[in-house]
């Protein structure tokens, strides 16, 4: 689903590491790989440090922004981050991916996560909720 070369595309291992601390059903992981997959167009849009990501709240993009005349509200930049995913996605398809082409490796549902085994019932229930809220068919 990811829209860039590597793992850091949506920071998806730091929600498995939020869910080891305290358990997501698989809405909310969708929910959060969303809103992570939104976030980071707008951080690597800014020219953010990745492994300082931490410290870029909306607050701190907020005021960094408003201090150059750049007004913008969290729902600003939330939109902005949904636009940038869609049309980043877009020229994914453009150039040749397609979803449902995707098979995962059966190795991945042999080798236990720190959250257990993944089950392909639920990649696919993910993968379903994943293109629901993102409005595709």
């Amino acid at each position: 689903m990811g829209v860039r070369h590597s793992h850091l595309d949506n920071a998806g291992y730091g929600i498995d590491q939020k869910a080891a601390k305290k358990p997501m059903d698989a809405e909310t992981m969708v929910d959060e790989i969303i809103k992570e997959d939104n976030s980071r167009g707008v951080f690597n849009s800014l020219v953010g440090c990745l492994f300082a990501r931490g410290v870029y709240s909306d607050e701190n993009i907020i005021d960094s922004l408003g201090a150059v005349g750049i007004v913008k509200t969290r729902e600003d930049l939330q939109e902005l981050g949904r636009r940038i995913f869609e049309e980043k996605y877009k020229f994914k398809v453009q150039e040749g991916f397609d979803l449902s082409s995707l098979r995962v490796p059966k190795r991945f549902y042999e080798t236990a996560s720190a959250l257990g085994k993944v089950t392909p019932e639920m990649v696919e229930e993910m993968l379903r909720l994943y293109q629901k809220k993102r409005g595709w068919s």
